[in-house]
């Protein structure tokens, strides 16, 4: 289905630790955090052979965080801000206008880390340490917090469309936590829904199928899960990657569900064709294939993706 391709050669370097990317969906702009820089690079820019790779944000060295290494960087939903978490415990709100910076309240306190975050419309990101922690996205302050049974918190994922009103269940968020348990809770209210048990260590990631009312979920187990939310049940777990599941995402255009892990691996899968895997992205023309995969994003049309690793940028285009 895809193929890899040229990677340009500015991102051949162990001088950068690339472990986000997000794809804007209304514009197809790359956005990749680059040790303590978070940059935008046009699509035909980014996938283009020329070593003139010039950011869209300013100059090379312009800089939406200052303190520490990006692990986490994303459009918001609207795809009028830029978001990102680092090692400083904060999360960094960035006007690509204006180039104005807001801070987040502190998310979180050494020695357990987490940076993920996830958007709830374009009202508010959710984040958490042993509590979900849910904030207001103009004005950064907190809107609620909610007792996450002292369970320390790795991921969390909106249920409902980012876009429009959503019938299903589209007042909850799922709570992915250390001990492999997956929370429901009402957003407004904070009132716990359900509490699902399907996995024995740590969910890293959680994205939600709008189409079909279905939540996935992947796990340091190697397992990814369908949940039913119309019925709250979990499906027969998809399995393929050898090491832990770093990223996730579903692509509605395609009815596609993409995975990257630890194990250097992208792998497609189709849902309809019994949760089969129907491509594995691995191997990149410089013969590159060892690294681990932190993060991906798929284009909107799910005719490219990007994944991103310690010291590697792996391309890949529909054929």
């Amino acid at each position: 289905m895809y193929k890899s391709i040229e990677i340009n050669k500015n991102f051949k370097t162990n001088e950068f630790a690339n472990y986000s990317v997000d794809i804007n969906k209304k514009t197809n702009d790359i956005l990749l955090s680059q040790d303590c820089n978070s940059f935008v690079y046009s699509k035909e820019n980014f996938l283009s052979l020329s070593n003139n790779l010039i950011p869209l944000n300013n100059t090379k060295n312009s800089q939406i965080h200052s303190n520490d290494t990006i692990i986490y960087n994303k459009f918001s939903n609207d795809g009028k801000f830029i978001f990102t978490s680092d090692y400083d415990f904060y999360i960094n709100k960035y006007n690509f206008e204006t180039n104005e910076i807001k801070k987040v309240s502190s998310i979180i306190q050494p020695p357990l880390k987490t940076w993920k975050f996830s958007f709830i419309n374009n009202k508010y990101i959710a984040t958490g340490n042993y509590s979900l922690l849910i904030y207001d996205i103009n004005s950064c302050e907190l809107f609620k917090e909610i007792n996450n049974y002292n369970r320390f918190i790795y991921s969390t994922c909106f249920i409902g469309n980012n876009n429009e009103n959503n019938n299903n269940n589209n007042n909850l968020i799922s709570v992915g936590n250390q001990t492999g348990s997956i929370y429901f809770y009402n957003i407004e209210s904070g009132k716990f829904i359900k509490k699902i048990e399907e996995h024995c260590m740590i969910v890293r990631c959680l994205c939600y199928n709008n189409i079909d009312n279905i939540l996935f979920s992947a796990s340091d187990d190697l397992h990814i899960n369908v949940i039913d939310l119309n019925k709250f049940c979990v499906e027969s777990p998809i399995v393929g990657h050898k090491e832990c599941i770093s990223g996730m995402c579903f692509n509605e255009n395609r009815k596609l569900l993409y995975t990257c892990s630890f194990d250097g691996c992208i792998k497609v899968w189709d849902l309809k064709s019994k949760k089969r895997c129907v491509d594995t992205l691995k191997k990149n023309v410089d013969g590159n294939d060892e690294n681990s995969i932190w993060d991906l994003a798929v284009s909107n049309d799910g005719d490219f993706i990007v994944g991103v690793g310690d010291d590697c940028v792996k391309c890949f285009l529909l054929k």
